[in-house]
């Protein structure tokens, strides 16, 4: 019996010392893919600043449809449209469950003042060369961010937007040089 008693306590000992080993084993594991309901601060201005692009994108599609003389223009300006408001759907949702609250943007807020003043057929050559540059510039903060983050969602989103740039930037290239029409 008394060989129980001391028995018992250690016992509890090592089952108690067993338990906080593990917890801190899977905290070690984790690090660095942990989720937390938190986003960080670079992940923070990662979200925020997609989500000012893909406002940005939305206003020139909708500047291109209207002031467009080709129909690739004015096409390409719909699927800008199309696909940055799935986009922009996408980052809020991941902003609102890591509680970073984007700033609203105007939807009436002007575009690119150089693409605003200019018609015709010179839009459509200056908003080619625009959304080329401009879709460049995104991919590589786009591959910038997704090397910084550490959380898989964050990653996960930068990982399903990268193609749909991309397919963006090479549309504006065939549309710059007259070698294609914007599907």
């Amino acid at each position: 019996m008394k060989i129980r008693l001391l028995i018992l306590p250690l016992v509890l000992a090592a089952v108690a010392c067993g338990c906080s080993s593990q917890q801190s084993k899977d905290r070690t594991r984790d690090s660095g893919t942990r989720q937390t309901n938190r986003a960080s601060a670079s992940d923070a201005q990662i979200l925020t600043t997609l989500h000012a692009k893909n406002l940005e994108e939305i206003r020139a599609g909708r500047m291109a449809e209207q002031k467009g003389v080709r129909s690739e223009t004015r096409e390409y300006g719909t699927m800008l449209v199309r696909d940055h408001t799935e986009a922009d759907a996408k980052v809020r949702e991941l902003a609102e469950k890591l509680g970073v609250r984007l700033v609203a943007a105007s939807d009436t807020a002007e575009p690119n003042d150089a693409l605003r003043n200019v018609q015709g057929a010179e839009f459509d050559t200056a908003f080619a060369q625009h959304m080329q540059q401009g879709h460049r510039d995104v991919i590589q903060t786009v591959e910038s961010a997704r090397r910084a983050t550490n959380d898989a969602r964050v990653r996960d989103l930068l990982d399903s937007m990268l193609p749909v740039l991309q397919r963006h930037e090479e549309r504006a290239r065939q549309m710059g040089t007259g070698s294609g029409r914007v599907q």
